[in-house]
């Protein structure tokens, strides 16, 4: 599987108890075996939880999809940052609604030694 690139910016509101998350974009994906280009989205778990399962829009016929989206998870303790992780999956969604999405690859962020520092890094 090739090499998944994501450009996310992190930040930590002390004050608030909010951990922002802003999905920005992803390069070089694979395109498809008939050579179409992708429908990619993103889905994101706050250390696994359905409720704490999040999503992108979908960006239609892209293998350098921009989706410029926040969210906000709140309240999170600081402290839960040791045991809690940020799990980034992308999918190509199906054509047709009959056909299953298809995994892209996911990428894993420790919070405890992220860069909340609300500026774009790419993580692979």
């Amino acid at each position: 599987m090739p090499m998944l690139r994501l450009v996310i910016k992190l930040w930590y509101d002390k004050v608030g108890h909010q951990l922002i998350v802003t999905i920005l974009g992803a390069k070089d994906l694979p395109s498809r075996e008939d050579g179409r280009p992708r429908n990619p989205y993103v889905k994101i778990y706050f250390s696994s939880g359905s409720k704490n399962k999040r999503r992108t829009k979908t960006v239609k016929k892209t293998l350098e999809p921009k989706w410029n989206q926040t969210f906000i998870y709140s309240p999170v303790p600081r402290r839960e940052f040791r045991e809690r992780m940020l799990e980034i999956t992308l999918w190509d969604q199906a054509r047709v609604r009959e056909e299953e999405s298809e995994f892209l690859g996911e990428i894993l962020i420790e919070l405890e030694t992220a860069l909340l520092d609300d500026e774009p890094h790419w993580y692979k």
